[in-house]
């Protein structure tokens, strides 16, 4: 199975392609995910050799993260799945961190002293926003993004994972584990 997923919910934009298991990746730290992500998309597809129409199904992480980057990745994933009739695969950013690890909880900076958190319960992956008073509970038990290099092999093995155990989705939904910035400041807006 030909596999293309993205990332551009951190600040570095990962995209993978999983071909029958083995991975290719690219990586770019620019600024503007938006500019950068289809040119490093073109490019795995050339070092690799596989056309776009070939690619048997798309993902793209749906959060926690950046806003804009959320938006940006599953805008275009499923765009290429709903021109070429693709399944997709909904990946979040805790199932990659916590991917081959013994961690209880994977925490991700949201600002301010805050974290959006990953918790193991009972087999799953429960996502949550935690206040800084509450991240000193899982400090040992805890893997931070950041603090331990990217795994894009973690990344290629959960949609690895996720496609033989045929876990495809119609539509890919953001994670939000709060409301934006503008709502929290200025409350919310009627029409």
């Amino acid at each position: 199975m030909k596999i293309l997923g993205i990332d551009t919910t951190d600040k570095k934009l990962c995209v993978c392609l999983s071909l029958n298991g083995k991975a290719f990746f690219r990586f770019s730290e620019k600024a503007n995910h938006n500019s950068a992500l289809m040119p490093e998309i073109d490019a795995i597809l050339k070092d690799s050799g596989v056309a776009i129409s070939n690619i048997d199904c798309f993902s793209a992480v749906v959060g926690p993260g950046s806003f804009t980057g959320i938006r940006v990745g599953i805008s275009t994933v499923s765009a290429f799945a709903f021109a070429l009739s693709k399944p997709l695969i909904s990946i979040n950013s805790f199932e990659i961190m916590l991917h081959g690890n013994d961690y209880e909880a994977a925490l991700i900076d949201a600002g301010h002293g805050n974290y959006y958190a990953g918790i193991r319960e009972n087999g799953a992956i429960k996502p949550i926003f935690l206040e800084v008073s509450d991240v000193a509970a899982f400090n040992k038990r805890a893997i931070f993004r950041g603090e331990t290099p990217y795994s894009a092999e973690s990344f290629c093995s959960v949609l690895n994972e996720k496609a033989k155990g045929k876990e495809f989705s119609d539509a890919l939904i953001p994670l939000y584990l709060r409301a934006p910035q503008a709502e929290r400041t200025f409350g919310t807006f009627k029409r």
